[in-house]
């Protein structure tokens, strides 16, 4: 949970500076969840599917964030009224989805995936012993 909130504040902290939602960012919330879950998670074999749940969480958060960074650093709405109307904010984050979107949620969700079997041995093949 650590990896998926930090990265979903580095999300919208670019989201913020850059006044645009870059969705190659997806890509490295889902590679440093998928490092984190790997490194510490072990071999189980459903933390690969635990790292996609958190990775769309986290990148929604980031994304969800950032709106909120924005309303608050250019319009001046400060953050109780924004967190007070999550409705409006989510109706907000919908209104800027597209296809575009959808597609680096699921990469996104893919690396985490990915990396986390990666890092945690899982897709590497077991050696059999002959005797």
């Amino acid at each position: 949970m650590g990896a998926t909130l930090a990265s979903a504040a580095v999300y919208a902290g670019v989201i913020d500076l850059t006044k645009h939602e870059i969705g190659y960012l997806a890509l490295a919330v889902g590679l440093v969840i998928g490092l984190a879950l790997g490194r510490i998670g072990g071999r189980q074999p459903a933390l690969p599917f635990i790292g996609v749940v958190l990775a769309l969480i986290g990148i929604f958060l980031g994304e969800l964030l950032g709106i909120a960074l924005l309303l608050h650093n250019q319009d001046g709405i400060d953050f109780g009224t924004i967190f007070s109307h999550l409705g409006d904010l989510f109706s907000a984050w919908k209104a800027g989805t597209d296809a575009m979107s959808a597609f680096f949620f699921a990469i996104g969700g893919l690396e985490a995936f990915v990396f986390t079997r990666r890092f945690s041995g899982a897709a590497q093949p077991r050696r059999i012993r002959r005797r």
